[in-house]
């Protein structure tokens, strides 16, 4: 149980940084908050419907290769977040470089 609410708190805690590229890809301060609204909205979206998806699967797959599957779905998003992440920071270099 410490282990698990632990790792919670770690997760809760990174959620923050979905926050951070606003200013550094020049947000307009007269829209900041509808762009940390839509932000929100993505990126708890997952949470919304994630269960769901993983229930599914896992009736439909029984035994391990359900979890196969639902390990591959996660490594497949965390391999779009990171390949986004490498988007951003490529954008945010190269304004960086033209001012």
């Amino acid at each position: 149980m410490a282990i698990s609410l632990t790792i919670s708190a770690i997760v809760y805690s990174m959620r923050a940084i979905f926050f951070a590229p606003m200013d550094e890809v020049d947000v307009p301060r007269e829209i900041t908050g509808s762009a940390m609204s839509l932000g929100s909205f993505v990126g708890y979206l997952p949470g919304a419907f994630m269960y769901a998806i993983y229930v599914s699967i896992l009736d439909n797959f029984s035994g391990m290769t359900g979890y196969r599957i639902v390990f591959a779905v996660m490594a497949v998003f965390a391999v779009g977040g990171i390949l986004l992440s490498t988007y951003i920071l490529r954008i945010i270099k190269k304004q960086r470089t033209q001012k």
